[in-house]
């Protein structure tokens, strides 16, 4: 009887441990679905431009170098009180995710976070945008690696929605504060993500340039 009692108790922690993960996937998606709900009910949010760029990468650095997103990093994440600035799509990965304002731990836990003091989402400048990497494939900017030259990125900020096209990919030391560097004349994006996944050394940065503005009212 003790045995089957043993037995049966492995069984149930071994199916446990089995579905856990796809259990924290589907609580992670579910939190990504309501920052997305929340835009489309509410809009995006209005901030200002904020300053010392340099220490918040240090900040973000700090959060990237833990490298790919884990159960313990989402646990009792919360998305209520997040600033939403709106949607970020890029169809080669099949990548839909929502935007929130400041790259730091609790926004990366389930959306992509503008780096603060950076420029403005459709404003000439240079919009920081950080994510982490995840185990599971396509989770957050696990598959930005994938991203190419000429591939389109659309971010839905509400009222207006901007097209972008990519017009380069690299790698970065951590240390490399170039990638935030200011742009005139015209509005870019850069994707920061670490890598590799594990045991981050450098950062991946994919650099867009807009296209094209939509107004959608």
């Amino acid at each position: 009887m003790r045995m089957r009692w043993f037995a049966g108790t492995v069984f149930i922690l071994g199916i446990g441990l089995i579905l856990y993960p796809f259990v924290q996937d589907l609580y992670g998606e579910r939190q990504q679905h309501q920052l997305l709900d929340r835009l489309e009910a509410e809009g995006v949010e209005d901030v200002s431009l904020e300053g010392d760029m340099a220490g918040r990468y240090d900040a973000l650095n700090a959060v990237l170098d833990e490298g790919a997103i884990t159960e313990s990093t989402t646990r009792n994440a919360s998305v209520a009180d997040q600033a939403l600035l709106g949607k970020i799509s890029i169809p080669s990965i099949e990548l839909e995710l929502p935007i929130v304002n400041g790259a730091t731990e609790d926004n990366l836990k389930y959306a992509v976070g503008r780096l603060s003091g950076t420029g403005m989402i459709g404003e000439d400048g240079n919009t920081a945008l950080a994510a982490h990497r995840g185990y599971s494939h396509g989770e957050l900017f696990n598959r930005l690696d994938e991203v190419q030259t000429g591939d389109d990125i659309s971010i839905n900020a509400g009222r207006i929605s901007y097209k972008y096209t990519v017009r380069d990919t690299f790698l970065v030391l951590p240390t490399n504060l170039s990638v935030l560097d200011d742009v005139e004349d015209t509005s870019v994006i850069t994707l920061i993500t670490c890598d590799p996944g594990q045991d981050p050394t450098h950062r991946l940065i994919v650099r867009a340039e807009l296209i094209e503005k939509k107004d959608n009212s």
